[in-house]
């Protein structure tokens, strides 16, 4: 109980002593109170149901404690005290795209479900296929807090005034505002909610009387998707200040930041789905607190607690709100900075190479109406094309390195036991002697790098994928299963994926493949060429753990991926690339006089300040 309820009750102990002491009846006048009742005992059965002095103590101690309790609102809540107390309403808008559920206890959305995505989880807690919510109800806790007469009030404590249907239904297009009203006159909030049919976006106006505002948001993320733990590592809170890159808390452990300058917008990322709150007059003013902290490991059925403490700048506020999937069309559709990068696609060259090449590409194959496991099929392809010509020089370095061979492993033999900086002049000098460049097929190996991360970051990222089935897996965007185990193997699972058991096969026998054509000499390897045949096998196993929980399209694409690289190999060394021919023209360019390059001259010369005697040319 605390201190204002105590002095109420004080005061109505008072009050009620008081009046019996001034206003009750004396001894003398209930003797002879006593001795009337005798004397009309005949009639005692007709009125003994009537006792005046009782009924008008009742009606004034009634009236006193309802203006005891309205002095005690008002002084509580100021001009605010006609919302103390109510009965909380449900309203409902359906804009065809969500379903939007309010209270009058706060005026906040307490729910929001989106109509067109269902859940994926495998929770016996969790309603499975039912529609997605974006948050679980019972846990959201948002609040604007004010002040009146120097009391800090909470509109989560308010009853607000609503005016209108309980259910609103929005045909496409069409626009439909909401209000929520508390308090009057110099202590005044209003919320306005405006919906579109068919948009994700809820423009959001607040307008308070106050000198000094601060909004509040929090929520916890429901599991709707197949696997918890990557969905939890999937999860977290982004935002953008003012004139910066888009940032984030970590998504891996409990984080907390506090930001320096204006902010843009903030989003509680759920995986697939997002809430966002965007200024639309540069409202969020610096100071904003964004906190995450994962749910408890026992609890199964949340991914983990978001929050925001926001000040507000003015006593008039323009947002809108995003409760949808996580779309690029769709977090494009506004032209927010940034927006988009809810979406993680990687950093720097990486998150271009999705963001410019491979979304366009998949997005346009999408639009042929392919299944998506044929699109991923088509589009490895198209990949595998394209970097085709870096396949054919990386192989064909290979190829002379492997016919010098023989040579390099002599020259070393004969050098063994001499100066590292001599043998290795001799070994550049029989390089520019036969024209051969060693280091010519890690430049193609580099230009793909780029690509081979960039998918690893945008088929997991990918909602388009969600609950799409192909072949035996019925989510690209989750693992897929052939058997079910019943025990968990740390860092593996509880099942085994075939998508990702053949993209393991085709690592190794690729793996396998690339060290046959690799022209590294036993004399130069030692201990490496060791450690490169152990990784042949580590390697494969090592993917295993980790693609067991993850995207199958993406363990799906590597294995293409690595059975199309398979069949290149063989069809250029076989077909392609004549190792005969490259040997003759080897030999050919041992005849001309080779020519320097600056890196060949300043090693030279590094050697003849050493006083090592070169090899004659």
């Amino acid at each position: 109980m605390d201190r204002n309820s105590v002095i109420g009750l004080v005061l109505i102990t008072g009050i009620l002593l008081g009046y019996s002491y001034f206003f009750g009846p004396s001894t003398e006048e209930l003797v002879k109170q006593a001795e009337k009742t005798e004397q009309v005992a005949p009639t005692q059965e007709v009125v003994e149901d009537i006792d005046v002095p009782s009924t008008l103590d009742s009606v004034v101690i009634d009236t006193l404690q309802l203006q005891l309790e309205e002095l005690l609102a008002k002084k509580t809540f100021g001009g605010f005290y006609t919302n103390a107390n109510g009965t909380a309403q449900n309203i409902t808008v359906q804009n065809g795209r969500a379903k939007y559920t309010f209270t009058t206890k706060g005026g906040f959305l307490k729910e929001v479900v989106l109509n067109d995505f269902t859940r994926s989880s495998t929770n016996d807690q969790i309603n499975k296929k039912a529609p997605i919510s974006l948050f679980d109800p019972s846990s959201v806790k948002n609040n604007l807090q004010v002040s009146s007469n120097g009391n800090a009030i909470n509109s989560a404590d308010l009853f607000f005034e609503y005016n209108g249907p309980s259910e609103i239904n929005l045909a496409e297009g069409e626009t439909k505002a909401v209000t929520f009203t508390a308090g009057s006159g110099s202590d005044k909030i209003v919320y306005t909610y405006t919906f579109t049919g068919g948009s994700y976006y809820v423009d959001f106006d607040i307008e308070h009387t106050s000198e000094k505002a601060s909004f509040t948001l929090f929520q916890e993320g429901f599991n709707n998707e197949k696997h918890l733990a990557t969905e939890r590592t999937k999860s977290g809170v982004y935002f953008r200040e003012y004139d910066e890159k888009r940032d984030y808390l970590s998504e891996q452990k409990e984080d907390e930041e506090i930001t320096e300058t204006e902010v843009h917008w903030i989003a509680f990322k759920q995986d697939f789905f997002s809430t966002a709150i965007i200024s639309r007059q540069g409202q969020l003013e610096a100071n904003t607190k964004l906190a995450i902290a994962p749910s408890p490991e026992t609890d199964t059925i949340h991914t983990k607690a978001y929050s925001a403490e926001i000040s507000l700048l003015n006593k008039q506020s323009n947002f809108q709100l995003y409760y949808g999937p996580n779309d690029y069309k769709e977090l494009t559709a506004k032209d927010v900075a940034e927006f988009d990068r809810i979406i993680d696609f990687g950093w720097a060259i990486f998150g271009w190479v999705n963001k410019y090449l491979i979304l366009n590409l998949f997005q346009f194959l999408d639009g042929t109406g392919m299944s998506y496991g044929i699109i991923i099929l088509v589009l490895t392809l198209l990949i595998k094309l394209a970097l085709s010509p870096l396949t054919y020089k990386n192989f064909l370095s290979s190829a002379k390195m492997r016919v010098l061979k023989p040579e390099i492993e002599a020259l070393n033999e004969k050098n063994k036991n001499a100066d590292p900086l001599k043998k290795q002049q001799e070994t550049m000098a029989l390089y520019r002697q036969t024209g051969v460049n060693p280091m010519a097929g890690c430049l193609p190996m580099l230009l793909q790098m780029p690509i081979l991360y960039a998918m690893f970051r945008f088929f997991p990222a990918s909602i388009e994928l969600r609950q799409e089935s192909f072949l035996w897996a019925d989510d690209l965007s989750s693992y897929d299963s052939i058997a079910s185990l019943p025990f968990s193997i740390p860092f593996y699972g509880d099942h085994v994926s075939l998508f990702t058991l053949l993209l393991c096969v085709s690592t190794f026998f690729y793996t396998k493949l690339n060290m046959g054509n690799s022209a590294m000499p036993q004399q130069q390897s030692g201990m490496p060429q060791i450690n490169m045949k152990v990784m042949t096998y580590i390697f494969p196993i090592m993917m295993l753990f980790f693609f067991n929980n993850y995207s199958s399209g993406l363990s799906y694409y590597y294995f293409l991926s690595n059975v199309i690289s398979i069949a290149q190999m063989f069809i250029i060394r076989k077909y392609i690339v004549d190792e005969d021919k490259i040997l003759a023209k080897i030999e050919e360019k041992k005849k001309t006089k080779p020519s320097k390059s600056k890196f060949q001259q300043r090693m030279e010369d590094m050697a003849k300040k050493r006083g090592v005697s070169l090899p004659k040319k």
